[in-house]
């Protein structure tokens, strides 16, 4: 993998791009979002099964 750098210098500014990008996926705004959606489809399928249940 290091040979690769050493022989491509192009690669460590791309997977370095990458890298940059695929952080941003780990902020508080998208942990926030994603955990957001999570309780959302919880309630609503707490709602679902409750209403099943009472039909």
């Amino acid at each position: 993998m290091l040979r690769d750098f050493a022989d491509h210098p192009h690669l460590a500014a791309r997977m370095g791009e990458a890298a940059a990008r695929h952080a941003q996926s780990f902020g508080w705004d998208t942990a926030a979002a994603a955990t957001a959606d999570v309780y959302t489809a919880a309630t609503q399928a707490h709602r679902r099964h409750v209403r099943s249940q009472h039909g």
